[in-house]
């Protein structure tokens, strides 16, 4: 008999990451850490350049040394090339990521007695092309085999929808984790479809800390005359950031909490009751209730004018007041759906129909090794396997020029596009006799087919290439332009002369995630650092 491949689901979350695999009876299962917990948290303390501390030794000793630690990294991936230095060689987001994937992959063999090798990586549902590239990318660095990148809601929805025993309903799913926020509306039932998604990057549970921080911060000043900005002190900033989290958790069971505050050889005690911290978070809560309001419009013009049930998942949606909120906005009471694990589960189910996808479609093999046999999934009420349809949270266009040469961006692939999607366009050049056209590519949230070029415009360019065209052409040459977005949200661009039988392709690189020389450089760098 062959042996049972194990195949691995990752939550690589804002302020905890999670890992699970499909057991040999279909059922996805949470593997616990090193520490007995099924959440690791996503800290990183460069002890020295050849031993890294992954999770919650990290964290805890942020508060000592918090120059030596990043967090909430997620924030930062595909966005930025360096968050930290060890010694003079910067550090980037990707690289810090891939310490995360190690971690938690490592107490995965302890624990199976098996390696982690082929895995499906999730990230929020609006992460753009970079964001996703970036993230495979520190799959990459961790050395897996990544399978997929898959939206978060959507490995939610693939594990709340295993236990529908066939039903088919609109779900709204609600994503409050520890530093990123997502809401999405997908039909489920035999298949998985995403209508529409949004979110936000910069919302989460850090920003409830933030603003419980904000306010013990302004207590101390009340009570001892500081005049000091304490937070400006890594240390005491890292021993606030503590204490808020801790409060915030308390404050789910509780209705009041005492805070001690100390800086500078003096101490100050602060209670905060629930009225207050909801106070102190109502922008917050009022953020996520406007982003949810702009998804299920954009239902709306899409067709579904109702949701049969919605779900939360996610650590922040444990806080009484977004459940409230929710309850008292939309009519309905939500569940609270495995909100820790979801997400990696849904991912584990995932990362078995890639592989068997990806096996079912190889050509035969002249091995007589044996093929290593799958988990069987049990979704619904059969073993049919859905099949999932996901959505693009972004807009992705070229710049074009109008009749008067003035630069706007002309959009092909539409945000809430299903995926995978193609798409061309037939646009023409400007100058007779041009030698050549420059192709930008921009990425944005906007559901406008054209746009004036916005003030920010640079910052929205994700690729540029330069297309080299045949001599003596006029004006109005037509030139091809064609957008391909694969299942995983990576985008492809190609670019094509239609002037007689003359054609030339342009791909473009992509714009900010690591290349390959960089990715063997980091690996090679990384042999002999140990990952604890």
């Amino acid at each position: 008999m062959s042996e049972l491949l194990k195949l691995f689901g990752i939550d690589l979350g804002t302020t905890y990451s999670c890992i699970a695999y499909v057991d040999e009876t279909g059922r996805p299962v949470i593997v616990n850490n090193s520490e007995g917990t099924p959440t690791t948290p996503s800290v990183v303390y460069f002890e020295s350049a050849q031993n890294i501390v992954v999770g919650q030794v990290a964290k805890d000793t942020a508060e000592i040394e918090p120059q030596k630690t990043v967090q909430f990294v997620k924030r930062q991936i595909g966005k930025v090339k360096e968050v930290y230095k060890l010694g003079e060689k910067p550090i980037s987001p990707e690289e810090v990521s891939s310490h995360i994937l190690k971690k938690v992959a490592q107490d995965a063999e302890k624990e199976l007695g098996a390696p982690v090798k082929d895995v499906v990586i999730t990230c929020p549902a609006y992460f753009g092309d970079e964001e996703r590239n970036s993230t495979k990318d520190a799959g990459i660095l961790a050395g897996f085999n990544v399978l997929a990148i898959i939206n978060e809601p959507t490995a939610a929805a693939l594990s709340y929808g295993a236990t529908l025993g066939g039903a088919e309903k609109v779900l709204l799913v609600l994503d409050l984790g520890g530093g990123t926020f997502d809401v999405t509306i997908l039909k489920v039932g035999k298949s998985i479809e995403t209508v529409c998604t949004g979110g936000d990057y910069n919302l989460g549970g850090k920003d409830w800390d933030d603003s419980i921080i904000r306010y013990l911060k302004d207590e101390f000043s009340n009570q001892t005359g500081c005049t000091d900005d304490i937070t400006e002190n890594l240390e005491t900033l890292q021993s606030l950031r503590a204490s808020a989290e801790k409060a915030k958790i308390q404050l789910s069971g509780k209705e009041t909490t005492t805070i001690t505050v100390q800086h500078d050889g003096t101490r100050a005690r602060v209670e905060l009751s629930r009225e207050k911290f909801n106070t102190l978070t109502a922008n917050l809560l009022s953020q996520v209730i406007s982003l949810t309001d702009d998804v299920i419009r954009q239902a709306q013009e899409k067709g579904i004018s109702k949701f049969d049930e919605i779900i939360l998942v996610g650590g922040s949606c444990r806080m009484p007041q977004v459940m409230e909120a929710v309850k008292s906005k939309y009519g309905m009471d939500p569940k609270l759906q495995d909100p820790d694990a979801a997400v990696a589960k849904g991912a584990a189910l995932y990362a078995v129909m890639k592989k068997k996808g990806e096996i079912d479609s190889a050509p035969p093999s002249e091995s007589k090794e044996p093929i290593p046999s799958l988990p069987p999934i049990r979704y619904g009420n059969g073993d049919q396997l859905p099949t999932i349809t996901d959505v693009t949270s972004k807009t992705f266009g070229v710049e074009a020029v109008d009749k008067q040469k003035k630069p706007f961006i002309s959009n092909l692939i539409m945000r809430d596009t299903s995926i995978p999607t193609e798409v061309s366009r037939t646009y023409g050049t400007v100058d007779p006799n041009q030698p050549s056209v420059s192709i930008k590519i921009y990425e944005h949230a906007s559901y406008d087919s054209e746009m004036a070029l916005p003030k920010d415009a640079e910052s929205l360019v994700i690729g540029q290439t330069e297309l080299t065209l045949p001599p003596n052409l006029p004006a109005g040459a037509p030139i091809k332009i064609t957008f391909k977005l694969n299942e995983n949200g990576i985008l492809e661009i190609f670019a094509l002369d239609l002037t007689g039988n003359r054609s030339v392709t342009a791909t473009i690189e992509r714009k900010s995630s690591l290349t390959k020389a960089q990715l063997d450089e980091i690996k090679e760098r990384n042999k002999g650092i140990m990952v604890t």
